[in-house]
């Protein structure tokens, strides 16, 4: 599968939100459709590499701070009144090792009927949703054990692999902003997690 490019393979609730007419890229994505008035307004900031990607049109923006270990994103989607706004953040992960993977996210502000707002990990090798929480309305489904609590925080861990981290909000209705800010670190061998374990407890001993 092109590493840029995700299909309808991964369907699950934010399938809807991340399949939009400028399609699935890194980076940013800010959409207004105005039903019946032509064509929407887009704005996009795609790349492969790390950065600051960033997109705005009216109703809708976009910025998404893709680095090496740490992951942000700050949405914004507001529509009503025949107005459909969009706002996606795509970021590419791909890990030699096993990576401990922490959130911490705000979804509540863009809640609401006929929005649908969330995030995801899709392991880019099968398509499957690693974890995940999504909205719509006021419906939550969540992934691999993610709470469904609109505003929260979630850790796990991710094996070697390659992986998308995925924020979008579609909103027919009045919306608003949404956000998450992630960190990404090597898990310990085993061996590792022991001697850290022996030198605490000779310093310890040593104390005494």
């Amino acid at each position: 599968m092109d590493s840029r490019h995700v299909t309808a393979a991964i369907a699950a609730p934010l399938v809807a939100t991340l399949s939009c007419s400028a399609g699935l890229e890194l980076g940013a994505l800010a959409e207004r459709n105005q039903v019946g008035r032509g064509a929407p307004a887009i704005d996009t900031d795609f790349g492969s590499t790390f950065g600051t990607y960033v997109a705005q049109v009216t109703d809708a923006s976009a910025s998404l701070g893709w680095f090496a270990s740490t992951c942000t994103f700050t949405g914004f989607a507001s529509g009503g009144e025949g107005v459909i706004a969009k706002s996606q953040g795509i970021a590419l992960y791909d890990f030699s090792e096993a990576m401990s993977f922490s959130i911490t996210y705000g979804l509540a502000s863009a809640l609401g009927d006929g929005n649908t707002v969330g995030w995801t990990v899709v392991d880019l090798a099968s398509g499957d949703f690693v974890f995940g929480l999504s909205f719509e309305g006021a419906a939550a489904t969540t992934v691999g054990g993610v709470g469904a609590s609109a505003n929260g925080s979630f850790s796990g861990t991710l094996q070697a692999g390659s992986y998308l981290l995925v924020a979008a909000a579609d909103c027919a209705a009045a919306g608003g902003s949404f956000s998450y800010t992630a960190a990404f670190a090597p898990v310990p061998a085993p061996g590792a997690v022991a001697l850290l374990g022996a030198v605490g407890l000779l310093g310890s001993r040593r104390r005494r």
